[in-house]
């Protein structure tokens, strides 16, 4: 029944604004369901709760969002703190904290996040290139410009020898890098004529 429960949740979303009410009561009862047959902290919960988080960021509901994503941290680490789906749930996490106005804590996820994919993936991995653009444009955004150009840098090489120089991603990425060093290069010159 709990499975019948999350599917039918998940096809409810389909629907949009109205199916979303109906999935968000379905996926409860199936989170409700589980929880009475496997128990509050089971990897069994991890699908509910991920499309619970999911419907909650659509919804544009980021402190509800965070909340499900905190529990589903727990569930991932309790394999070890140090696993892909850990990192992905860190990486979600920072997502949420960055649409709340928390670039700080963003950062702290995205670099744990990180650390963690560089760690069990392959160097190569999109999810840790992801990571490294998603943790430079968070450290653009808190001003630290020169470690946002290092790591986009890093990511942009992986993403040219994976996809291609011509690629649109390729492009946009050396579009944003060219932006950096612009600004890295006004905030120096700014400190200079100041210092």
């Amino acid at each position: 029944l709990a499975s019948a429960l999350f599917h039918l949740g998940k096809l409810s979303q389909k629907l949009g604004p109205a199916g979303n009410t109906e999935a968000e009561g379905l996926l409860a009862e199936a989170l409700a369901i589980s929880e009475g047959l496997f128990g509050g902290g089971s990897t069994a919960l991890a699908p509910v709760l991920n499309e619970l988080a999911r419907l909650h960021f659509h919804r544009s509901e980021y402190a509800r969002a965070g909340d499900v994503l905190e529990r589903l941290l727990a569930i991932a680490r309790a394999k070890s703190d140090e696993n892909a789906d850990a990192a992905t749930v860190l990486a979600g996490l920072a997502v949420v904290k960055r649409r709340l106005g928390d670039d700080a804590s963003a950062e702290a996820l995205y670099r744990d996040a990180l650390r963690i994919r560089e760690k069990v993936l392959e160097p190569s991995h999109m999810a840790t290139i992801v990571t490294l653009e998603h943790l430079s444009e968070t450290c653009a955004a808190r001003g630290n410009l020169g470690e946002a150009l290092a790591l986009l840098q890093r990511a942009l090489a992986t993403r040219e020898v994976m996809l291609g120089p011509g690629h649109a991603t390729v492009l946009a990425a050396q579009s944003r890098v060219a932006e950096l060093e612009l600004q890295v290069a006004g905030a120096t010159d700014t400190a200079l004529a100041l210092g």
